[in-house]
């Protein structure tokens, strides 16, 4: 986790691939737990598999990847998290 001071001297609170210090990196749950730890997931990057769907990664896989969420997947589960945070306030 990385604590930044915003302008208004607030914290702006970022989880590095999600959190992966409480969750393994890039993963749904890794995102999931962010999200209710109110930090904001940064730093993930994406990769295309041979049958050309984006998976999220930090670094460049060298060899083969599997059980790392999609794209899609991941951004699905942001915007839903994201439409409850906004409701709620």
């Amino acid at each position: 986790m990385i604590d930044l001071r915003r302008r208004d001297g607030r914290l702006l609170r970022v989880g590095h691939r999600g959190a992966a210090a409480l969750a393994p990196e890039n993963t749904l749950e890794a995102l999931r737990l962010a999200r209710r730890a109110r930090l904001r997931p940064a730093s993930s990057s994406t990769c295309t598999t041979l049958d050309g769907t984006l998976v999220l990664v930090h670094d460049r896989p060298t060899g083969p990847v599997s059980g790392l969420p999609t794209l899609d997947e991941a951004l699905e589960l942001l915007a839903a998290d994201g439409r409850r945070a906004c409701t709620s306030t």
